[in-house]
């Protein structure tokens, strides 16, 4: 029919109709490895604009915008095919290339749209890393830190600059020993990351300091279990929290569930999902949390079915653990347990129970007994602390042989806090003679230890005749 016949016309000049140069190169290099090239040629149009305000190099560098700049998406960004559903998370990647030319084009162009874009970025950049340890936005992108601080002024980006200065400094410095170049120059990351990132975290930091801006403590990574605050009397407790769980659920410092919070959740995207799954669309929730001055003062507690961290907190004691159940623990960082006088020894268990180490108030190492997943420390009677570490490579470990009660611990020398523990906070408990358990998203297969695992290739049900 004619109708048809015009449809088809349609669609065959949509086809043939010729793309911009800028959305050809970004078709051509769909990966983000080849962000580099792109955002280079982005910065270097901006940089060449600024000085000839040529208008055929204005053309390119809107052509370019067109192509690189997505308004409307959570990060405003367009994202390369590994930086996007389905397959990865939709969260900025490469921030070292994209921010200096995000940067620069704003200031060459005064794109009205861009303080909302550069805001979207570095809110998305944020919650897909807020501890600066998984790399996705980008291993060298530390540089991003100090143009996020320069754009937004959002303390909690600071907390990072400090830790990502403090590895970068021994590069920085001038070398003791000439045979100490070899490390700089045959490990590409550390000039990148150096030159790129110092300056600008630097400039952040003392641009902070002397605004008298106030700087948070490290983020506390990611814990499946239950974590503890203080709350003062009369004092408004604010946190922020970063984890998998939609909803946040909080025991009173009475055991009782409590509610009379207010909190702002904004789900974003991330590539540093739960050990043992991948959620829809990545998907990672930011809360900041109030519970007003009025309620009740004393410690109150979250109970997170998925992993989940305090990023920010304005209690004067650090957030607990329980270590009952499992804790993730990285080479290099500790955890601190209160003993009292009748403790003679600490059992732990974990899959990598001969890497766990007890150092003491001196900082003296202690070997425990290993026997299977379990390994045994004698305790002195006169320390009052247990600070355990793993060495070698990351592991999980739990207390065992231990009331709930007696295993909250955490990462420094904070003062013991008195936990009053309800039975929610000790966990979900199953059914271990069922195969199948009822999750957030489906079925799952239950595994028990010490039971024969079997994974069925069908399963039939009793149906009525």
């Amino acid at each position: 029919s004619h109708a048809l016949r015009k449809a088809s016309e349609r669609a065959t000049q949509a086809e043939t109709r010729p793309k911009t140069w800028a959305a050809m190169i970004r078709d051509y290099a769909p990966f983000h490895s080849g962000t580099r090239h792109q955002m280079t040629m982005f910065f270097s149009l901006a940089t060449l604009y600024e000085h000839t305000w040529d208008p055929r190099v204005g053309q390119a560098l809107r052509e370019c915008a067109d192509a690189f700049l997505d308004p409307s998406h959570a990060t405003g960004t367009w994202r390369p095919q590994d930086s996007d559903l389905p397959a990865h998370a939709d969260a900025p990647s490469m921030g070292h290339f994209w921010v200096p030319a995000l940067w620069k084009y704003r200031r060459v162009t005064n794109d009205p749209r861009m303080p909302d874009i550069l805001a979207r970025y570095f809110a998305a950049g944020y919650a897909a890393d807020p501890f600066r340890e998984h790399g996705t936005v980008g291993v060298y992108s530390n540089s991003y830190l100090g143009y996020a601080y320069y754009f937004t002024r959002d303390p909690r980006f600071l907390p990072l600059a400090v830790k990502e200065l403090k590895e970068l400094l021994p590069y920085a410095k001038p070398l003791a020993k000439p045979s100490d170049i070899g490390e700089r120059i045959y490990n590409p990351y550390a000039p990148a990351r150096t030159f790129a990132g110092t300056p600008r975290l630097i400039w952040a930091l003392n641009a902070a300091r002397r605004d008298g801006v106030r700087m948070g403590q490290q983020p506390l990574p990611p814990q499946r279990t239950a974590i503890a605050i203080q709350k003062s009397a009369g004092r408004e407790l604010t946190a922020t929290l970063w984890g998998f769980d939609a909803e946040l659920t909080l025991i009173a410092p009475d055991a009782k569930p409590f509610r009379d919070f207010t909190v702002k959740s904004e789900k974003f995207a991330t590539e540093a999902q739960p050990f043992d799954r991948t959620l829809p669309n990545y998907e990672v929730f930011l809360h900041r949390l109030t519970i007003p001055a009025e309620a009740l003062a004393g410690v109150y507690v979250f109970v997170p079915h998925l992993d989940l961290a305090v990023l920010d907190w304005n209690a004067e004691s650090t957030p607990l653990w329980n270590a009952a159940r499992p804790l993730a623990l990285q080479p290099g960082e500790s955890v601190v347990l209160p003993l009292s006088e009748d403790d003679k020894e600490l059992q732990l268990e974990s899959a990598q129970a001969s890497l766990l180490r007890l150092r003491d108030r001196d900082g003296m190492e202690h070997l425990g007994q290993v026997k299977g997943n379990l390994v045994t420390f004698a305790l002195d009677a006169r320390e009052r602390t247990a600070r355990i570490e793993i060495v070698t490579k990351p592991g999980w470990f739990r207390m065992v042989k231990r009331p709930v009660e007696m295993c909250w611990a955490t990462r420094d020398d904070s003062p013991a806090i008195a936990v009053r523990v309800g039975t929610d906070v000790q966990g979900v408990t199953h059914d271990e003679s069922q195969p199948f358990l009822s999750g957030r998203f489906g079925s799952a297969v239950q595994i028990v230890p010490k039971r024969a695992l079997h994974l069925p290739d069908h399963v039939s049900r009793a149906t009525a005749l």
